[in-house]
């Protein structure tokens, strides 16, 4: 009995410790590629039983040191969870792959083998989850915050991926027992 207490408790707990796994993307990272420095914005939330820590992440802060300025990716017009964000970081020519912000921590990374000499995108790409209404947005922005674009909302329970190989964004939904795939550039 003690160990099904123990076991229920963490599950209960674990979007707590999960962070930006199961929670708002927080971030205090610098970008190896250009050296700014990202920041997470949030703001409070109303706490509940399993709501972690009554935070979520809203914005992005983007600070370039060379020039002393920053800019927010969402300008303050987002109310929206950030769950996710995605950047190439590098490319790794000994193992062929493209290393992201995460490392290969994402399952929305796929199909990163075999990558020859390329440039990094100038490209964060990032989710945002709209609780209410159980969708995911996807937005791409340059790496200075600028130029934000909406890419694409899905319903929780679709399914996204980088394919890295071909410089594709995929989105997969299943309706009924038919796949329906739909590819954008990367």
């Amino acid at each position: 009995m003690k160990k099904l207490i123990t076991a229920i408790c963490f599950f209960i707990s674990f979007p707590v410790f999960g962070g930006m796994y199961l929670g708002s993307a927080n971030i205090s990272e610098y970008d190896q590629a250009t050296g700014y420095y990202l920041k997470s914005v949030s703001v409070s939330e109303k706490s509940g039983f399993l709501k972690g820590n009554g935070r979520k992440v809203i914005d992005i802060f983007i600070y370039c040191p060379d020039e002393d300025k920053g800019a927010y990716i969402f300008k303050g017009k987002n109310k929206d969870e950030i769950v996710t964000v995605l950047y190439e970081a590098f490319l790794d020519e000994k193992a062929e792959k493209v290393v992201f912000n995460i490392g290969d921590r994402s399952n929305h990374i796929k199909n990163n083998t075999g990558i020859k000499q390329r440039e990094f995108k100038d490209k964060i790409l990032i989710s945002t989850c709209n609780s209410e209404l159980e969708t995911y947005t996807l937005w791409v922005s340059d790496r200075h915050g600028n130029n934000l674009k909406k890419i694409k909302t899905i319903p929780k329970g679709a399914e996204w991926h980088i394919d890295v190989s071909n410089s594709k964004i995929r989105f997969i939904m299943q309706i009924n027992q038919k796949i329906n795939v739909e590819s954008i550039d990367w």
